[in-house]
């Protein structure tokens, strides 16, 4: 409820989508979800969201696109050769396939 969804419905979709593949249960719980939504509770019992780096959230939006860039680049509202260039600079590389 605290995320800001900047992805809005494609995000969503995505991160129910990852929740679901991971989940190995009747139920969806927290720890299912991406790890740019996992809640942090912090020393005063306040529940957070902990806010994604620019990298964590590139990252996290290219596992959950399979690492299609264009894909993750129209989730995260921007441009291909923005997401390729971003995952240069950050040292993010895609896995190997067999």
């Amino acid at each position: 409820m605290d995320y800001d969804w900047p992805g809005n419905v494609r995000e969503l979709e995505n991160a129910i989508e990852h929740a679901f593949v991971k989940c190995h249960s009747d139920t969806l719980t927290e720890a299912d979800l991406p790890r740019h939504l996992v809640r942090e509770v912090r020393g005063d019992g306040e529940t957070v969201v902990n806010p994604p780096s620019d990298r964590d959230r590139l990252t996290s939006v290219l596992e959950q696109t399979g690492w299609n860039r264009s894909r993750a680049a129209r989730i995260l509202g921007m441009h291909r050769t923005t997401v390729w260039r971003k995952m240069k600079e950050y040292g993010i590389e895609a896995p190997a396939y067999d």
